[in-house]
């Protein structure tokens, strides 16, 4: 993405929270749920933003950084979470892990610094069940991984993905 921001401008912005859009509550909500890490939830008690009251609630909300949710909404949410749970094999990679990690590393072909941020890490120790290898993804071979990766054209970062995943299938 090309901006039209000048480095300073970039640098500055990067310390000011970007303004909450009500598109983004459900999921960060959904989100919190499912892997325990985000912003406060707070429940608003109305059917609808349409009331002031539910309007202004809904602002001081996100003035305190938290998430405003309608009650209905924060119900839904929580019965999404739940079917993540209910699923085995996300279930067993949930189990264990750290949320919201960042890595960084500098990339030996281009000498750029790379960043990835995953929502969820799961601990070394949670294999998941066998049925979930590369084979079933319709990769037979760690080289598939890098031409799928070109084709959808992702980030430098794939390289690492593509590295320990090469290295995973060789210990098998």
């Amino acid at each position: 993405m090309i901006t039209q921001l000048t480095p300073a401008e970039y640098i500055a912005n990067l310390d000011v929270p970007p303004d909450p859009k009500p598109q983004y509550d459900f999921g960060q909500a959904t989100h919190k749920m499912v892997l325990g890490e985000g912003a406060q939830l707070v429940r608003v008690d109305a059917a609808d933003w349409r009331t002031n009251l539910a309007k202004e609630a809904r602002e001081k909300a996100w003035a305190h950084g938290k998430i405003p949710m309608l009650k209905a909404k924060i119900d839904l949410a929580q019965r999404m979470a739940g079917k993540v749970y209910e699923h085995k094999l996300a279930a067993k990679l949930l189990e264990s892990g750290a949320a919201e990690l960042s890595g960084w590393w500098h990339d030996a072909a281009t000498g750029m610094r790379l960043r990835f941020r995953p929502d969820f890490l799961p601990d070394r120790r949670t294999r998941p069940p066998d049925h979930c290898g590369l084979q079933n993804c319709g990769i037979s071979q760690p080289t598939q991984v890098r031409e799928i990766c070109c084709r959808i054209r992702v980030s430098p970062a794939s390289r690492l993905v593509y590295r320990r995943i090469r290295t995973n299938h060789r210990r098998r």
